[in-house]
């Protein structure tokens, strides 16, 4: 995640998918990743303590879901 802070980007969160992310929604501090494995996964974005964390993942491929 990037933050616009005086006409500069500085980084606040970073999470390593180890996947290409096709698409990207946004709602509040909840991001909806879906990536090229036909799994969307839910993450949480907690701006106190700067931490983006996986809440959970669906998996069509595998009919498996996991959470965090």
């Amino acid at each position: 995640m990037w933050s616009l802070k005086d006409n500069d980007l500085v980084g606040i969160a970073f999470i390593d998918t180890h996947i290409y992310i096709h698409q990207l929604v946004t709602l509040k501090t909840l991001i909806f990743a879906a990536d090229i494995q036909k799994s969307v996964t839910l993450y949480r974005y907690q701006e106190e303590q700067r931490v983006l964390s996986q809440v959970a993942r669906v998996s069509w491929g595998y009919q498996d879901l996991a959470v965090s």
